[in-house]
């Protein structure tokens, strides 16, 4: 791995476990970040959005899968928009949803599907890959990055796993 790149693999047992990652993440957040989410149906996804709600002050019941709707706007501490890319057509029908009205702004920005948009993202943005492993609620989740931003919040989640796990 180049110096330029930082990466973390979690293991979660639990959809609580899931949206905890995701809650120590939201403390941590300042606004403008993009969290690039990618795994197949029913992986967390929005279990680690819920949570990344929870840490941004926004009450967790009002995440859902925005996957009809395709974006759901939600206001805390900073403000959220909850993208849903599996229903879209092509990439190129991106640029007419106004994504880059988000990502262009102080709101946290969090899309799930995001391999489906990956040449609108930024490239600073953090990438969380999920998939599921040895039962239905266990998950490996990998974050990468390239910005070194996102350091602290690693040493953080390793340090709250190291706890949890003792």
């Amino acid at each position: 791995m180049s110096p330029e790149q930082w990466q973390l693999t979690l293991e979660t047992t639990s959809v609580e476990e899931t949206e905890e990652v995701g809650e120590i993440m939201g403390r941590r957040l300042r606004g403008g970040e993009v969290i690039a989410l990618e795994g197949g149906l029913g992986a967390g996804k929005t279990a680690l959005i819920r949570g990344l709600a929870r840490g941004l002050g926004i009450k967790d019941h009002e995440i859902s899968s925005p996957t009809f709707v395709f974006l759901h706007e939600h206001h805390g501490r900073l403000p959220l928009a909850h993208l849903d890319l599996f229903r879209i057509g092509s990439p190129s029908d991106l640029p007419d949803l106004g994504i880059q009205d988000y990502l262009e702004s102080p709101w946290v920005v969090a899309v799930e599907w995001a391999e489906r948009a990956a040449l609108y993202l930024p490239e600073d943005r953090l990438t969380i890959k999920i998939s599921e492993t040895q039962s239905h609620h266990h998950r490996r989740l990998v974050l990468q990055t390239s910005n070194p931003y996102y350091e602290a919040i690693f040493s953080e989640l390793k340090v709250a796993f190291c706890a949890l796990k003792n």
